[in-house]
């Protein structure tokens, strides 16, 4: 599912980003027992310009900038109920890479309703916001939100299965490649307890526009290949 990386590879590009950013990198993470990067860079997928996710055990405070996003938790955080069944917390603990640490924490890992909860709440706040600002906002701005809210509709499926959330490379790899993730996707659109007629027209409008982006995306690019095949037909 993800790709090859190793704890000194990562903590030698922490310490590059780091320096990129005019700081110590064993300064910035000096106070922590536990370390664990998570996200696309742990896992080997990151793209162009992805930024380091970084968990720190311990008493400091969160760094966030284009390249470096520093996450600090003490330790009772880490052994509340509250954070072993968070979405992070499950994520990290089946996909991050420790470099500091044991994270004896991830065998108390409980996914619980209040991350479905929240995630339920979170995409209905986000429809509501695009059908409201729709008019005033961009194609390119459409696009954005209605990726937003995809890629949280496909990890609401992963935390009401009781499974860890995969990195976002993962998700977008999938609703390429696997035509049933469409099913599956209204499926959990229509799921969501919803109020009222208008909130549920507003999610399956929603889903409608996001179907049709996939369509309009694999038409792009079929239509790359073909020029390709036309001008290179022998494919050499």
């Amino acid at each position: 599912m993800t790709g090859n990386v190793d704890s000194l590879t990562i903590s030698r590009v922490a310490a590059k980003l780091a320096k990129a950013e005019r700081l110590s990198w064993e300064a910035l993470v000096g106070q922590a027992s536990e370390v664990v990067a998570f996200g696309s860079r742990a896992s080997g997928l990151q793209r162009r310009g992805s930024d380091l996710d970084v968990l720190c055990i311990g008493p400091g405070k969160r760094l966030k900038s284009a390249r470096l996003d520093v996450i600090w938790k003490t330790v009772e955080e880490v052994e509340s109920e509250h954070w072993l069944s968070s979405e992070l917390a499950g994520h990290i603990g089946a996909f991050g890479l420790w470099l500091l640490g044991s994270g004896q924490w991830k065998a108390a890992l409980s996914p619980g309703s209040r991350a479905i909860d929240h995630k339920r709440k979170r995409i209905l706040s986000l429809v509501e916001g695009l059908h409201l600002h729709w008019n005033r906002l961009d194609l390119d701005f459409h696009r954005k939100y209605l990726t937003v809210i995809r890629h949280d509709v496909q990890r609401l499926k992963y935390l009401v299965a009781g499974l860890p959330v995969p990195p976002t490379p993962v998700l977008d790899k999938r609703w390429r490649s696997h035509p049933s993730c469409i099913v599956e996707f209204e499926r959990s659109i229509r799921d969501m307890n919803v109020c009222g007629p208008r909130m549920r027209g507003q999610l399956l409008r929603v889903a409608d526009l996001i179907y049709q982006s996939r369509i309009d995306a694999a038409a792009t690019e079929w239509a790359g290949i073909e020029r390709s095949l036309v001008m290179n037909p022998g494919g050499d």
